[in-house]
Order: structure tokens, then sequence, then C-alpha cells
């Protein structure tokens, strides 16, 4: 149930920050395999991101319950151990060569059981460092996915940037064309009206021609 928890939460989150194109719940990424990871997140550049849910709420609970320090620091350390075999694990199974990131997010869905491994002395860094591991709270979670929307939305501006770019060039070279076209038109009008004017000169100059020979004959 706690697992279950864990995966609603998270794709609560993922729902209300990207859009739906760019992310798949329980997504099968290794062909290999028929691990199945919580939530398949395509980055700007085309690789899928792992993302997989963790709660650790019952190590919470104890943390909470124990009555001396010593038992805190032994459910602390059995949080670390239990964290780093699953980045381990999530690691192995979901990242994969030209086709992921080079690293998968671990989730785990409670800004509570965040402050527990915050306490715990470089467990994110050796996550990261030696297990290409991400640990992210809710916080950081919608943080980070913000930073994915926004490298989507920075892509998809660019695209539509360039096909302005391309309808201005298009109209650009319509228009010269229809310059030119107009130049012609009126260059051939102004001809048609020379031709138009060059005729009718000699209408008038055969009508004045016809009427001389008509007086003629009436003297006649």
């Amino acid at each position: 149930s706690t697992g279950k928890l864990g995966e609603w939460n998270l794709e609560s989150i993922v729902r209300d920050v990207l859009p739906a194109n760019t992310y798949e719940f329980q997504a099968q990424i290794n062909p290999e395999t028929k691990e199945k990871v919580d939530c398949a997140v395509k980055s700007p550049e085309g690789l899928i991101i792992p993302i997989d849910s963790k709660l650790y709420k019952g190590r919470y609970q104890k943390y909470h319950e124990a009555n001396s320090k010593d038992d805190k620091v032994k459910i602390l350390k059995d949080l670390s151990d239990a964290i780093l075999k699953d980045a381990k694990a999530l690691s192995e199974k979901y990242i994969l060569r030209n086709s992921t990131s080079n690293y998968v997010v671990l989730y785990i869905a409670s800004e509570k059981i965040i402050d527990l491994v915050n306490q715990i002395d470089d467990l994110r860094q050796e996550c990261l460092s030696n297990r290409n591991t991400l640990i992210v709270g809710p916080n950081a979670l919608a943080g980070f996915l913000d930073t994915v929307r926004l490298g989507h939305y920075a892509i998809k501006m660019n695209e539509n940037a360039k096909k302005v770019a391309n309808t201005v060039r298009v109209l650009r070279t319509e228009f010269k064309k229809f310059d030119k076209t107009t130049d012609d038109a009126v260059i051939n009008l102004n001809s048609a009206i020379n031709k138009v004017e060059a005729i009718q000169t000699r209408v008038n100059v055969l009508g004045r021609e016809l009427k001389k020979a008509d007086e003629s004959f009436d003297k006649n």
C-alpha cells in the first residue's frame, strides 16, 4: 500500500507539471527484461529519464518511535543501506546506453523522510557519484520536472521560430515575384496604351482624309 501511495503521488506531480506527450507510467524501457519503471520522462534531447518511487515509511515510523539516540542512529544506518541498495538496483535495471539519461531518479514521496535522508552524511553524493542515482522529494521533483518542461518549451519555441522564418522567406520570395509581375504588367499596359493611341491617331488621320474625300465628291 505504501508503494502504491508513492506511485500515485509521483503520477500526480508528473501530470501537474509535464505535457501529456512527454511521459509514460509503468513503462518497460529495457527490452531485455520485464521490469517496468514507475515513470519514464522524455527529456528535451529525446532520452528517457527513469523515475522510480520509494517511501521507506516503516523506517520513518521506527525513527520517531525510538527512545534513544543509538536506536535512531541504527535506524538511519538501516535507511541508508536500503536507499543505497535500491539506488544500485534501479541504475542497473533502467540506465541504458544511448536511450536513457546517464542517471535514474529515486523519488521519495515524503518531505519528512527526505529530512531523514538529509541527516545521513554523504548519502546523496554517494548515490549520485557511485550509483548514478539522483534522490529527490516532492518539492525537488516538481522543480526538476519544471526544468524538463521548460526544455521542451524552448525546443518547441525554436521549432516555431524556424517555421515562422521559413514562412517569411517564402512570402518575401513571392512578393519579389509579385513585384516583378506587376512591373511587367505595367510595362505591357503602357505598351498597349501607346499602341492604342497610335491606332487612334491613324484612325483620326484616316477620318480626316475620308472627310476631305467626301467633301470633294459633294462639290463635283
